[in-house]
């Protein structure tokens, strides 16, 4: 199959395009890949490292039948919308494989993480406490349950001045390291958010949350989906790249505790985040990852008695847009966990 064959395919699946993919946003997949059987073996062994999901058999079963009605050139008796329906078929099997794997990643689940580098040493106290018991007396933290929800969580005075130092801190850094401010919205089009890779499972717990009476729109989970939508449909030039920019946004995150030790202020449904967001070339994408990392280490080292590790994420802990993932994981003597703070 060759790249001209590619690009028609991207847009025989948006077909109906200039009625329909301003509602039904869909990103350019490498179909030179995913359709040769060449890859079918190298597909598999990937869905097997991570956790099994996606299955590259309907994807071709689709293909197959479109490729006999192509060839039939004009005598089949499908209708336009049996046609179209088996594009869409294709393309939603295919959305469905993960991304490659970096032939880096440690290959399993989380135990099999790999720390590549550790910095910082913890002070030694007999009985460590956590951000809540420290706080207690500065009547700065509140936790206004019955009229916020679920771990919803109030900063006043000390700690409001504290949350808002180190945000601006790490968002003056960033653009001082040569990425561009964005202000862009909380509120994303689920399109969007299936397009960078959000794929709801039915009968799991709810990823996003969606707002009732605005049937396809959810409250932004990070910065990088509304940066993605501003960018979606735009051709940039080898010239023009790399394109970095940086947002802060507050993200909004249904997430559920795994332990006791998440609870409170540590896993919370809504949080501020400064995200960095580079379009690049494929041929530059591990150096400007490399660069992104080096930003956020700069950041961490800066706090001193923080014992802190980066750590290269395993194959299952990628999600299925993901190639590679960097974590930095903090200690926290009260919670007695490795925690991440930045990703």
């Amino acid at each position: 199959m060759n790249r001209s064959l590619s690009s028609f395919l991207f847009a025989r699946t948006v077909k109906h395009g200039r009625r329909a993919l301003a509602s039904q946003l869909r990103p350019n997949l490498d179909f030179d890949y995913l359709l040769d059987k060449a890859n079918a073996e190298a597909i598999r062994k990937n869905i097997a490292l991570r956790k099994g999901v996606g299955d590259p058999e309907p994807m071709y079963q689709a293909w197959e039948k479109i490729e006999r009605i192509m060839e039939e050139r004009g005598q089949s008796k499908i209708t336009e919308e049996e046609y179209q329906r088996l594009w869409d078929e294709l393309y939603e099997a295919a959305l469905l494989i993960p991304n490659t794997s970096h032939a880096t990643s440690p290959a399993g689940d989380e135990s099999k993480n790999q720390v590549v580098d550790e910095w910082g040493e913890t002070i030694q106290i007999k009985e460590p406490k956590t951000i809540e018991h420290l706080v207690k007396k500065w009547g700065s933290l509140f936790f206004p349950k019955e009229a916020c929800g679920e771990r919803s969580y109030t900063l006043v005075g000390p700690l409001a001045r504290l949350e808002r130092n180190l945000l601006d801190y790490a968002y003056k850094t960033v653009i001082g390291r040569g990425f561009s401010p964005v202000v862009i919205s909380d509120l994303v089009a689920q399109s969007v958010t299936k397009a960078c890779g959000v794929q709801q499972k039915e009968g799991a717990h709810p990823m996003q949350y969606r707002l009732l009476g605005e049937e396809g729109n959810v409250l932004s989970g990070t910065a990088e989906m509304g940066i993605a939508a501003m960018l979606r449909n735009r051709t940039f030039k080898t010239s023009e790249l790399p394109i970095r920019l940086v947002s802060q946004s507050r993200c909004y995150r249904p997430e559920i505790s795994r332990s006791a030790a998440e609870a409170k202020l540590y896993r919370v449904h809504e949080f501020t985040k400064v995200e960095m967001f580079v379009v690049c070339a494929p041929e530059n994408s591990d150096s400007e990852l490399e660069n992104i990392v080096s930003i956020q280490k700069d950041i961490f080292k800066k706090f001193k008695n923080i014992k802190a590790r980066l750590v290269n994420m395993a194959t299952e802990e990628l999600g299925a847009s993901a190639h590679r993932k960097f974590d930095i994981e903090a200690w926290m003597p009260g919670r007695k966990l490795w925690g991440e703070f930045l990703g």
